[in-house]
């Protein structure tokens, strides 16, 4: 259980300051979501990097596991960094007494605080609580502090891969911090994921959140991002992930404004493609200003601008996804 649990914190953790600006540039459908801030206007001067912030809010739930083993491929190093400083707190919570509190060592230094209060000795069910903090804990190069807690609300059914079950689960980080490469990415907030899963290749998973930021500090540059009434979908078929949301983002590179998102069309992806096939994204900024993102294929992307509100894409780029 604590595997899947930390797992789970370190990939929402990792992807929660993707997207970078752009310098060289002249289903279900998720609820826009609320006010966050005074909207940015999009214009030909912030159109590719407002697109490349919506891109990246969805990468966050379509990286985002489920309550089983992950299917998505692109962050699953970072997976398999927590997996293994959570089997570094042997023994497991099911052969602990229903509330614990202990100690690890980190394998380069630094320790993780672990608390943990289980509903049901030696069973994963609903009420289980994991709540881990981290003190200047190194692994793998990767140097971690703060707080995250786990808590599964509901769960219906055995928890396991190749298992039917239908769960909910609560993750909150509380000033998370990991510096790798020079860089310190700091997260807060809480993400509810509900999922329901048929078998380790089939599954839905619907993530909501009221608010969570991310900060991300390199060479001396400070970059934020806040995402406010989040709704997700992924829905896992096989070897084939369809991903829509909707979304209020709030980022510094976007000059501390908002935009909202929301997914037209879902985008999906077929593996063993790491970016979406098809799918749409409009994304809304002030006085009507709008840009639409589709993927055109699994190498390329369109990015049009309507920057008057008309209803007209006047501007059109197209771009690789690798460069998104």
């Amino acid at each position: 259980m604590r595997s899947q649990l930390f797992a789970l914190g370190v990939v929402v953790l990792v992807a929660g300051c993707g997207g970078g600006d752009d310098s060289g540039s002249s289903s279900s459908t998720g609820a826009t979501g609320g006010s966050g801030g005074s909207q940015v206007t999009l214009d030909a001067n912030n159109y590719v990097t407002a697109a490349k912030k919506a891109l990246a809010a969805l990468e966050i739930e379509q990286q985002a596991p489920t309550l089983s083993p992950s299917t998505s491929s692109g962050l699953q190093q970072h997976v398999s960094d927590i997996e293994a400083m959570a089997h570094a707190t042997q023994p497991m919570v099911g052969a602990l007494a229903t509330s614990s509190t202990s100690s690890t060592f980190c394998p380069g230094g630094g320790k993780i605080d672990i608390t943990t209060n289980q509903a049901v000795v030696n069973k994963v069910s609903a009420g289980d609580l994991v709540k881990a903090i981290f003190v200047n804990c190194v692994q793998r190069n990767k140097t971690s502090n703060g707080a995250f807690e786990t808590k599964v609300d509901s769960l219906i059914g055995t928890l396991a891969p190749n298992s039917a079950y239908d769960g909910q689960l609560t993750l909150t980080l509380t000033n998370f911090a990991v510096t790798a490469n020079s860089a310190t990415v700091v997260s807060n907030g809480s993400l509810i994921f509900a999922v329901r899963n048929v078998d380790a290749t089939h599954s839905v998973t619907r993530l909501r959140s009221a608010s969570y930021s991310a900060s991300k500090t390199m060479g001396g540059l400070t970059e934020t991002q806040t995402m406010t009434n989040l709704s997700a979908e992924l829905k896992v078929d096989g070897g084939t992930l369809t991903t829509s949301l909707g979304v209020t983002l709030n980022a510094s590179s976007l000059g501390s404004g908002s935009i909202g998102l929301t997914t037209e069309v879902p985008f999906v992806t077929v593996t063993p493609s790491i970016y979406p096939a098809s799918g749409q994204l409009l994304i809304k900024g002030a006085n009507g200003s709008q840009v639409r993102v589709t993927a055109k294929d699994n190498t390329t992307v369109l990015i049009d601008l309507d920057a008057n509100g008309d209803g007209v894409f006047e501007t059109r780029e197209t771009r690789a996804w690798t460069q998104m």
